[in-house]
């Protein structure tokens, strides 16, 4: 139970973060929304933001200032503020062309996202994306060969470490 009192909801929940700072939850909705909540009293924040498809989930940056949400028709950056979201990945017709998202991690200054997102060419391995903000351009930073995941800044941002699943030998 996320809240002391019951939240009426119109549909199903897809999936649920907290702020980094705990003080709000974010919610992605199969009814097409994802809403800002406070955490201590349960209550909405400010109207639902809606997207075109069911929101599969939504994550917020470090300094609560943006949220990325996915839904079944692309993945956007939004503006907590205002509201204001850029499309930053459309989707195609065909489910078995996209990217299905992973893991992800914010740097601390907002302006850029990783996270493992599954290769279309061989969906049983993650590779790991870096995303700039505010275009969103792409950056695949590792290569198809192995499976990574878990992408994770350092706390100052220089560093991006993640898991791979690599079988290193030494050699004499």
């Amino acid at each position: 139970v996320l809240f002391r009192s019951p939240l009426i909801l119109a549909e199903r929940i897809t999936n649920a973060s907290f702020s980094y700072d705990g003080t709000k939850i974010l919610t992605a909705s199969a009814d097409k929304t994802v809403q800002v909540w406070d955490a201590n009293t349960g209550t909405p924040i400010g109207e639902p933001l809606r997207h075109g498809g069911v929101v599969w989930s939504a994550s917020f940056s470090r300094d609560g200032s943006k949220l990325l949400a996915t839904s079944a028709k692309g993945w956007y950056v939004v503006n907590v503020a205002n509201g204001a979201r850029t499309q930053i990945l459309t989707l195609d017709k065909d489910e078995n062309k996209n990217p299905r998202m992973a893991v992800l991690d914010w740097a601390a200054d907002g302006s850029a996202f990783a996270l493992a997102v599954y290769d279309k060419d061989n969906a049983d391995r993650r590779r790991i994306a870096l995303y700039r903000l505010p275009g969103g351009e792409r950056m695949l930073v590792t290569s198809p060969r192995y499976d990574s995941y878990s992408p994770a800044f350092s706390p100052d941002g220089r560093w991006l470490y993640f898991i791979s699943d690599r079988n290193l030998q030494a050699v004499n």
